[in-house]
């Protein structure tokens, strides 16, 4: 009866703990089957045990059911091994056309990989990154933004400036307008130009803006029977419209050539120009506008008072003597791409152009 009773509780306690370990719905699963050989050892009849023999049967039927579940176990482990490595491949979107949502950035080595957002109007942006737990790691203020694309700067450390380890942090981009806070979008679209390698992962370059695979949410071969570009550089040698074009301001020089306008009708017209925030900084009046002859826009990078403004990119309008806007749009051909100060501009004789403002392509 000893042997029986070690035996017994053996079994026991083993039950016990694949109780834990495996809990499975099966109709009769190993559990199940513990649960019942229990059972017909503590309800046997002392005076008539079990025979050794059928205790044995039992016993090795457990120990192949045992192994089956075993074998079932690594059976899933291969077949998601296999599952992954038929994911999203890198290789599979090159030249694609391809819309990618993104919200994280990977850090290796001390070094941060990954992260942009774009901005519909320029305001005062704050980035926050959270750990793997949602804990904030570091809140990044980046300060007066124009409208465009933004990769973030961030060198993977935490706020007291200790790196970080590996891993993929999660970020959050908000941005102050004369609206109020609102969630910036962290989404690009364009064609994936090639494939660039940090550390062991892969990453997209779409419009300068490291994607991982991962994070595409559609792709296709070819754009639409409409001009649809991948990147700023599909625009060279069209024809472009756009609605309005920037005014570079560096060291308190204007560093770009100025851009005019038409008017329809004669007219006197007051041109205003403006920050990045729709503030303006400097007004004139002209009156005497002629229908149909190309008027320059006039500015030497000094604000009101005659003091020089803060280098960054201005905009333009002019409005007549009765309060009607008049078309400042700028149409040419478009005959260089530059990138300067986390954007790409296009050159439309020697005026500068964000392709976000761009209304029509001809060609």
């Amino acid at each position: 009866m000893t042997a029986v009773s070690e035996s017994l509780n053996s079994i026991t306690n083993y039950s016990d703990y694949m109780a834990e370990k495996n809990k499975s719905d099966d109709d009769l699963g190993m559990n199940d089957f513990l649960t019942m050989l229990v059972a017909q050892l503590q309800h046997q009849d002392p005076l008539n045990p079990m025979e050794s023999q059928d205790f044995t049967a039992q016993l090795t039927q457990f120990s192949q059911l045992e192994a089956q579940f075993k074998s079932n176990t690594i059976l899933e482990q291969i077949s998601e091994a296999l599952s992954m490595q038929t994911g999203k491949s890198a290789e599979d979107y090159l030249d694609k056309y391809v819309t990618a949502s993104v919200d994280t950035i990977d850090v290796t080595n001390a070094t941060a990989t990954g992260g942009f957002y774009t901005l519909e109007e320029a305001a005062d942006v704050t980035i926050t990154i959270y750990d793997k737990n949602g804990k904030v790691v570091q809140k990044i203020d980046a300060g007066q933004k124009e409208a465009g694309s933004y990769n973030i700067d961030w060198d993977g450390r935490d706020e007291e400036g200790n790196p970080l380890e590996d891993g993929t942090y999660k970020y959050y981009v908000e941005a102050l307008t004369s609206s109020g806070y609102s969630p910036v979008t962290t989404s690009v679209s364009g064609k994936v130009q090639s494939i660039m390698y940090q550390g062991d992962k892969q990453y997209l370059v779409v419009q300068g803006v490291l994607v991982s695979p991962d994070s595409v949410v559609e792709a296709k071969t070819e754009t639409s029977s409409e001009f649809e570009p991948g990147t700023t550089f599909d625009y060279l040698g069209k024809t472009v419209k756009a609605s309005t074009a920037a005014i570079s301001v560096a060291s308190g020089n204007v560093k770009s050539t100025l851009p005019s306008f038409v008017s329809e009708n004669d007219t006197s017209v007051r041109i205003n120009i403006m920050n990045s925030t729709g503030q303006i900084v400097y007004s004139y009046y002209n009156g005497n506008i002629e229908a149909g002859e190309p008027v320059q826009i006039e500015w030497d990078g000094m604000d009101q008072n005659g003091d020089p403004v803060p280098d960054g990119y201005y905009y333009y309008n002019g409005v007549t003597s009765g309060s009607t806007k008049i078309d400042t749009s700028v149409e040419g051909e478009v005959s260089g791409v530059y990138y300067e100060n986390g954007r790409h501009f296009l050159d439309i004789d020697g005026v500068r152009v964000s392709p976000e403002y761009i209304e029509a392509v001809k060609g």
